[in-house]
């Protein structure tokens, strides 16, 4: 790639494209193409530019925000205003169509509720885990530590 073209990626324009890639759910492989560049060079700008780095991040925190706020009011249900026409009879050979305001309610999915309670145990394990080994850690029955995160992870 090209100097001329990095150059634009680290514009304001150019990271606002980025977010929006990420934003969108595009893997690294798919923004990497979007640029014209290869993964391997799109990691490597990753690494020398902290702001194309940052730019993906917030773009694929907005999109699990989105994500995770969709499961909360799939697991609550959600009432939605929508707009609807109908047709009105105005005389006796006189319709006419106008817009209405209309409430529609999703009821709560059990699959989801269940998904959200099921998150909450293991943030809430892992907080216990955590909060247990920082007292040992003060209380000096805990000096060195070694622990493998994915296993860690994979238990709770």
């Amino acid at each position: 790639m090209n100097k001329f073209k990095i150059d634009f990626w680290i514009t304001e324009k150019g990271l606002e494209l980025l977010k929006l890639y990420a934003n969108n759910g595009l893997t690294q492989v798919q923004i990497a193409k979007k640029m014209g560049c290869s993964t391997s060079t799109l990691k490597k700008y990753k690494d020398e530019y902290a702001n194309i780095e940052e730019a993906l991040s917030l773009g694929k925190d907005r999109l699990y925000d989105e994500v995770e706020n969709t499961i909360y009011d799939m697991a609550l249900g959600k009432t939605y205003k929508v707009k609807d026409y109908v047709k009105v009879k105005r005389g006796k050979d006189n319709e006419e169509v106008i817009e209405v305001d209309k409430e529609i309610f999703i009821p709560p999915q059990v699959a989801a509720a269940s998904f959200v309670l099921r998150q909450k145990a293991r943030f809430n394990e892992t907080r216990e885990k955590l909060t247990t080994l920082q007292k040992n850690i003060n209380e000096g029955k805990v000096t060195a530590i070694s622990i493998n995160l994915e296993e860690f992870l994979d238990e709770v």
